[in-house]
């Protein structure tokens, strides 16, 4: 007994810092691609980008879906060599001084493919070694340890972007995720070692089910609707809000490095209190308030500021508003998100959480940025950030009233012992 719980820790130390490395990586690269991005086409470039994230995400979900029959050792190891490789790629780019115009377009694109894949690479990967019981057991301690990879990254960037520049960053991230290709080949081993011990099932991703069997499973459930409309406005309100953020400091940090300084000591910070928050009151928080309304204080926070936004589109209040939101996002809305999923039926859980997860999700940001472009572009309305944030309002209200409802059917379903 005392071997195999050695055993397991240990795994799960490596487990923690695939993690942790993965998730700082892509935080020492965020605040990089928002100067290089911003420093040149402004807030004006945010929903080309956000429509430009949604087609790349479906062409990546649809390739790594054509290679999820090889096995685990070669589909993840081989992604997760891929995704590292193409770090180096980038900086070189950015080293030979062509990061200025349109590419940093695709380069931010990029960082947004990379941070939803390494992370679904994560946790494919923890999902088919861990039983439910032990996957459910683990989760806080893997959700933690990101948490201090995007403060450690974030941290870095911070501390040395006005010494080194905002280029060197992009390569000691290739070298930090790269490392996970080691971590995962050794756990690999272990895990094909221990066998059963570790409820190895040694299984690739299985391909989704048909789109329209999909649909049909949503549309037959009541439940599957309100959850998807969730996920849907999970994306929808924060990229409003996300854009508000982006336009204020952008203009507020004219600088490069001062932008990239700004958005890493941002995201340290919020990083940290969604590490906090996570550890000590995400628990109690569920537990005490309930799926309904753990699910509602995100929308609620959305739409408190855009109602301050539009009257005092300043610094300070976009800051307080967008962390106050991020860090509900991160936490008890996750976590409770995540609970609701468990009165599906697992049959259909896996067959539709990753189309509304991935697809629908990152549709959705295509929806935004259409949106945002035809507020914001001179060829079409021309408005400006208070527009934007009046066009929020409603949204977010339709997103309470969403995870209220949500929440209501959760509560009904779990008293008939679904």
């Amino acid at each position: 007994g005392q071997i195999l719980k050695f055993k397991i820790t240990r795994f799960i130390f490596l487990a923690c810092l695939w993690h942790f490395l993965t998730l700082a990586a892509y935080y020492m690269v965020a605040p990089v691609r928002d100067a290089f991005l911003l420093h040149r086409f402004g807030a004006g470039g945010m929903p080309w980008v956000y429509m430009g994230t949604a087609l790349a995400t479906g062409v990546a979900v649809w390739i790594y879906n054509r290679f999820t029959h090889l096995s685990r050792k070669i589909f993840i190891g081989g992604t997760a060599l891929f995704l590292a490789s193409h770090f180096v790629v980038w900086w070189w780019i950015a080293q030979m001084g062509k990061m200025e115009g349109r590419t940093s377009f695709f380069f931010y694109i990029w960082t947004d493919v990379f941070a939803i894949m390494s992370v679904t690479l994560f946790w494919t990967y923890v999902d088919d070694v861990f039983a439910p019981r032990g996957a459910r057991q683990y989760f806080g301690v893997f959700a933690a340890t990101g948490s201090l990879g995007a403060m450690a990254g974030s941290w870095w960037t911070e501390r040395w972007v006005h010494s080194l520049g905002l280029v060197p960053p992009i390569l000691i991230a290739a070298f930090v995720y790269g490392a996970n290709v080691i971590i995962f080949l050794v756990l690999e081993k272990w895990a094909e070692r221990e066998g059963n011990s570790l409820s190895l099932r040694g299984r690739a991703v299985e391909d989704p089910a048909r789109l329209k069997g999909i649909l049909k499973m949503i549309f037959a459930s009541r439940y599957l609707v309100y959850l998807t409309l969730l996920v849907c406005f999970e994306r929808i309100v924060p990229d409003f809000s996300g854009y508000l953020f982006k336009a204020i400091a952008s203009a507020a940090y004219p600088v490069r490095e001062d932008l990239a300084a700004f958005a890493a000591r941002y995201n340290f910070w919020q990083s940290f209190s969604a590490f906090v928050v996570g550890i000590f009151l995400t628990s109690y928080i569920v537990k005490r308030l309930g799926i309904g309304k753990s699910l509602l204080g995100d929308p609620l926070a959305n739409l408190a500021g855009f109602a301050v936004l539009a009257l005092v589109p300043v610094l300070p209040v976009v800051i307080f508003f967008n962390a106050l939101e991020g860090v509900q996002r991160y936490t008890w809305f996750k976590s409770a998100k995540e609970i609701t999923y468990t009165l599906a039926d697992k049959e259909i859980v896996y067959k539709v959480k990753a189309f509304v997860e991935m697809f629908l999700y990152r549709f959705s940001r295509l929806l935004t940025g259409m949106l945002i472009l035809l507020m914001t572009s001179k060829t079409f309305l021309g408005l400006g950030l208070k527009a934007v944030a009046l066009l929020g309002i409603p949204l977010a209200i339709f997103w309470a009233w969403v995870a209220w409802r949500l929440g209501a059917e959760f509560d009904e379903l779990e008293s008939k012992g679904r």
